[in-house]
């Protein structure tokens, strides 16, 4: 379980690609990683997004840089000392697919329990925006 939720810490608002037309309003709500109780509020600005817990399960982490592109988004986490940038696509409007790009320092634990892991989230209507 503990290698789930760190894969949600750095699998952020997990966002699949949809070759469709954007879904430009479906970013911004409440996302729960599935199967966890591990939970996230995500804002929208324009091209822009931040991150908020709503439920992180006592960890403690920041995201900066969030930038929407279409159905990708990026995000950068930093989490015990290990900062990561994170590859989010949208699946539809309420399903979301994360992954980590990049993890530093590469030797660290976290970056090795990461790495080719994904967390798929799906956005919550019981929690309210």
């Amino acid at each position: 379980m503990t290698i789930g939720l760190l894969s949600c810490v750095f699998s952020l608002p997990a966002l699949a690609q949809n070759s469709h037309a954007p879904l430009k309003d479906a970013w911004a709500g409440v996302w729960n990683a599935e199967h966890t109780l591990f939970t996230l509020r995500v804002v929208r600005y324009e091209e822009a997004f931040v991150v908020e817990p709503v439920e992180s399960l006592g960890m403690v982490w920041v995201t900066r840089n969030g930038v929407i592109n279409g159905d990708n988004a990026t995000v950068e986490v930093e989490y015990q000392g290990v900062v990561g940038r994170v590859l989010i696509q949208l699946i539809d409007a309420n399903t979301a697919v994360a992954r980590a790009m990049s993890c530093q320092p590469d030797y660290h634990v976290i970056c090795a329990l990461v790495k080719n892991q994904q967390a798929r989230f799906l956005k919550s209507d019981s929690i309210s925006e």
